[in-house]
């Protein structure tokens, strides 16, 4: 649509690189939701940092799916991990690869989501990528990634997940723990 182009080049010709790569997050969330998940895919990925494009495509991914397109989504996801292996910085890395892990468990890639998430090399992220997909997943699924998030790193980081799927087991570990 000619207000989408006008946005999307409005959004490229901002020259603080951080704040452009947000504003095309941005128009590319608010597409999906309009029905052109093309255009929301072409801003996401002119997004020229590494690390918000990884981001930015594995958030479309999950609005895809979660929209029902999985085909569409499982593609993106692609993008996003290529764009997410090629970031240098471990943290940023950790991040974007949380966000592909989460974005291939919308897709129910539960397995090749997990393989994901166990890439991380840093225990602590690992911890917090398997967390969220525990508590994004639910069910068996999720409560078998809390039980490897329990054993990848600090017990305290899947609580939250742990309290989402099985409210009495916080109770238990509280009992255990506090006396």
């Amino acid at each position: 649509t000619a207000d989408h182009e006008r946005a999307e080049a409005t959004a490229q010709s901002i020259t603080n690189p951080a704040r452009q790569a947000q504003t095309l997050a941005s128009l590319g969330r608010q597409t999906v939701p309009a029905a052109d998940p093309a255009l929301a895919e072409a801003a996401a990925a002119s997004i020229t940092n590494p690390g918000r494009r990884a981001m930015a495509l594995a958030d479309l991914a999950r609005a895809l799916a979660a929209a029902g397109d999985t085909t569409r989504a499982r593609a993106l996801t692609d993008q996003a991990e290529a764009a997410a292996t090629s970031i240098t910085n471990p943290k940023q890395q950790a991040q974007a690869l949380t966000a592909v892990a989460r974005a291939l468990a919308a897709t129910a890639d539960h397995e090749r989501a997990e393989a994901t998430a166990q890439s991380i090399t840093n225990p602590a992220e690992r911890t917090r990528a398997l967390t969220a997909m525990a508590a994004d997943i639910g069910g068996v699924n999720g409560r078998r990634l809390a039980a490897r998030a329990l054993r990848s790193g600090h017990w305290t980081v899947p609580l939250s997940a742990i309290a989402l799927l099985r409210p009495e087991a916080v109770a238990t570990i509280a009992d255990e723990v506090l006396g």
